[in-house]
């Protein structure tokens, strides 16, 4: 060859050859005529038959005259009842009268005009009164019914004999021959044909084609104009009580194989062939030459060839997806040119082919350069991760993080809706399968992959709650992000914690139950045990008498101290059950300490503790139950006089911190408290374990629930032997 097949020049002709035969498969492919089919089977033929039988349909209607189908008009009570109310009652019909001639009124008094006024309203009456005439008049109704009723006839037997006549033109076009087995009576056109031999001239050897039909399968079809004309027929049958479409036909139509009388359907037949013929013989050479094209093309590697034009580098600046959906929408107009090369073999028109093979050529050039970058391993990975698609995969969690979970799940069950209903808007679509498919990889398949592992997650987190649920320890659920299962995954964490720290609880509460039966028992138990004791000796005869009076002075003590002991016990009850009325007023909490300090003072002045006290200058006002908050303050003090240690300082002081009273109290405690000095609050929890002091108990106890019932709070903590309580009460 004179030109090299890696030359330019060369390349252009082998792809215009290359199109042409891609070209010759697609004008095949995208042609009306189907290759399988005769011409017996296509729409067009059908759409001939159903217009025949159609209007053979009407040809057979016997129906009477119009004057007597008039006469067989009859009218109800409900038929003038109805017709009378079709636009309403008479209420109704002469208010929206009433409204429609007030505008005209209003506008004619605006402009002043009293003739057009007057006008108005004479026209308005007499309408009012020609209606209540419609509404009181039987007779007048019936006329009017009667009269639509005529005018309806008259238009439907002039619309039958127009299509009689029109049929008797063109009924040559089949053969028919049609018997009604109700009465017997035949019907046919087969020239020189008798009653007896009409329906025998029809038969598979001397027609194309041939129908034969029994009972009513002689129907309208539902394919012409004719098809409404079958209404108006049962209409005006349930009208008039005739019968015109219940009748019970049998017979034939065919098309004899002379095509006698039949020449437009020879014609149409004779050129459907042709057409078939043809568009086969396109569709093998073009096969022929496409296969031919593509094994040079490969061959002398001519497709690695354009691929290397640089012109492709232009269109390499596009993403990826960017090009595919170029393809796409060049794809949805090639639609157009497929269709131009569809109907080029019926009219050799070469000058409008031009810019078809101009397109086809810059199409299938597109494609080469899309396959051959994509074939390329080393600019694959760069293409797909410069790509929207890929962009819009790794910030979907980002963006998708700041919808709820109800807005979540409507937009996954839209895409499952438009992906199931767009699959048969693209088969049945040409030109939307492509696009369909675009956007079933872009949003369809990474939706389904974001909501899998979502659901993957979900799966977790049920399988965690279950063995919560079945008291299995579980490890924490691991969470990232603020998505709604990230926040559920850390509130069921939370929720975990809350479970353990409640079972640890629940466990101190069983302890510190069995303790408080333990201690309340030996509180109750040992000075009830002095009394019977003593009580026994008190029996004893010949006792003398400074002995009885010792005896006597125990028992009453110890009776004093079990009352006090019940007292206290009953009030702690009603402390920590709420079950207690305050006095409230406003009270001087200074004065309210002073007092209490006073109280002890004898006890104060005879222990060897120093007192250190730093009080407000300032008055702190609050609205509290005097005797109850001198009762903590009373309970306090005498703990520390109790427990503290001997020749320590006790410090004491009252302040004023965010309008609320602060009370502390610290002192060095003679007993080891321990590392947990909440169980202090319990009640018969007591700072001396081994019990050798005359405690209750239940001072702190009382204390922190008379606090908490004014709505203050009451600490206590300890660093090492070191005791603090610490109380804060809002100020009025």
């Amino acid at each position: 060859m004179a030109i090299k097949w890696k030359s330019k020049i060369g390349i252009i002709i082998w792809l215009l050859l290359f199109i042409i035969g891609i070209g010759g498969v697609l004008s095949a492919f995208f042609t009306p005529i189907k290759y399988t089919q005769s011409y017996w089977d296509t729409e067009e033929f059908r759409y001939e038959y159903n217009d025949f039988v159609n209007k053979l349909n009407i040809a057979l209607i016997d129906l009477p005259k119009a004057e007597t189908l008039k006469k067989q008009i009859t009218i109800s009570g409900s038929d003038i009842n109805n017709y009378r109310t079709a636009k309403g009652s008479l209420t109704e019909q002469i208010r929206d009268l009433k409204e429609t001639y007030a505008e005209k009124i209003e506008e004619a008094k605006d402009i002043k005009e009293t003739s057009l006024v007057t006008s108005y309203k004479k026209e308005r009456d007499q309408k009012i009164e020609k209606l209540k005439k419609f509404f009181r008049d039987d007779n007048y109704v019936k006329k009017r019914i009667k009269e639509k009723e005529e005018r309806k006839i008259d238009l439907l037997i002039q619309k039958i004999q127009e299509l009689k006549r029109e049929f008797a033109k063109r009924q040559q076009s089949f053969l028919y021959y049609v018997k009604n087995k109700e009465n017997g009576k035949e019907y046919t056109n087969i020239p020189g044909a008798s009653s007896e031999n009409a329906g025998k001239d029809l038969k598979e050897e001397n027609t194309v084609f041939l129908k034969s039909f029994v009972d009513n399968d002689l129907d309208f079809g539902d394919q012409t104009s004719d098809y409404d004309l079958k209404l108006e027929l049962s209409e005006y049958s349930n009208t008039v009580n005739t019968n015109v479409n219940s009748r019970q036909f049998e017979g034939k139509i065919g098309i004899l194989s002379t095509f006698k009388n039949s020449e437009d359907i020879y014609n149409a037949y004779k050129y459907y062939n042709y057409q078939r013929l043809l568009c086969i013989l396109l569709l093998v050479a073009g096969i022929i030459a496409s296969v031919l094209t593509i094994w040079i093309g490969k061959k002398k590697e001519l497709f690695n060839e354009i691929g290397k034009w640089r012109a492709r580098k232009v269109y390499q600046v596009f993403p990826l997806d960017l090009r595919i959906i170029l393809l796409g929408i060049t794809s949805i107009f090639g639609l157009v040119v497929f269709n131009d090369l569809a109907q080029f073999w019926r009219n050799w028109d070469f000058i409008r082919l031009i810019p078809d093979i101009v397109y086809l050529t810059c199409y299938i050039i597109q494609i080469i350069w899309l396959f051959h970058r994509a074939g390329l391993k080393e600019t694959l990975k760069e293409d797909w991760q410069r790509s929207l698609t890929y962009r819009f995969w790794k910030a979907m969690p980002q963006n998708f993080k700041h919808f709820g979970l109800f807005t979540r799940f409507h937009l996954l069950f839209i895409v499952i809706f438009l992906a199931g209903f767009g699959v048969p808007i693209a088969v049945q679509t040409s030109g939307t399968a492509i696009i369909y498919l675009f956007l079933f990889v872009v949003v369809v398949i990474p939706s389904y992959f974001y909501f899998s592992y979502r659901l993957a997650k979900f799966n977790n987190i049920i399988k965690t709650t279950k063995e919560l649920a079945e008291g299995k320890t579980v490890e924490d659920l691991p969470f990232k992000g603020k998505s709604p299962l990230a926040n559920l995954a850390r509130n069921i964490n939370t929720l975990k914690q809350g479970v353990k720290t409640l079972q640890t609880s629940e466990a101190k509460s069983e302890r510190l139950k069995t303790e408080l039966i333990s201690n309340v028992s030996h509180d109750l138990r040992t000075p009830l045990t002095s009394i019977i004791t003593y009580s026994e000796l008190l029996k004893t005869p010949h006792l003398d008498e400074e002995t009885r009076n010792a005896y006597i002075e125990i028992v009453d003590r110890k009776s004093k101290r079990l009352k006090i002991l019940i007292d206290d016990l009953f009030e702690a009850s009603k402390m920590a059950s709420g079950n207690i009325e305050l006095h409230r007023s406003k009270v001087d909490l200074v004065q309210l300490f002073q007092q209490a300090m006073a109280e002890q003072d004898e006890r104060i002045q005879s222990s060897t503790l120093q007192f250190r006290t730093s009080i407000s200058e300032r008055p702190m006002h609050a609205v509290v139950d005097g005797p109850k908050i001198w009762r903590v303050f009373d309970n306090l003090l005498g703990n520390i006089l109790n427990y503290s240690l001997e020749h320590t300082r006790v410090y004491i002081s009252l302040h004023i911190e965010n309008n609320q009273a602060v009370i502390s109290f610290k002192n060095v405690s003679k007993f080891e408290l321990g590392s947990n000095v909440d169980e202090l609050f319990e009640r018969f929890k007591r700072g001396d374990a081994s019990r050798h002091t005359e405690g209750s108990g239940l001072g702190l106890a009382i204390s922190k629930s008379i606090i908490d019932l004014h709505g203050g709070t009451m600490d206590i903590d300890n660093e090492g032997d070191l005791f603090k309580a610490i109380i804060k009460i809002d100020l009025a």
